[in-house]
């Protein structure tokens, strides 16, 4: 992703561009890694990669949420 920097009257709303830039940034990083999830998740479930009890996905994910709850 290519930002291109242009003039602008203030300091300030050069801030708020870099503020929006890195947030869509952080937005495509978690997006990214939630297709590569749950891919994972899909070959799991499907039985084409073997995985030992309590190392799947859906485990390691089940005990995240229990122990942020």
């Amino acid at each position: 992703m290519t930002l291109v920097a242009y003039s602008v009257a203030t300091p300030e709303k050069w801030q708020a561009v870099e503020c929006l830039f890195e947030l869509l940034t952080f937005l495509l990083e978690e997006l990214q890694n939630q297709k590569e999830n749950f891919k994972v998740l899909k070959e799991e479930r499907l039985g084409i990669t073997c995985v030992a009890t309590g190392q799947s996905v859906e485990d390691i994910l089940v005990h995240n949420l229990r122990e942020n709850n």
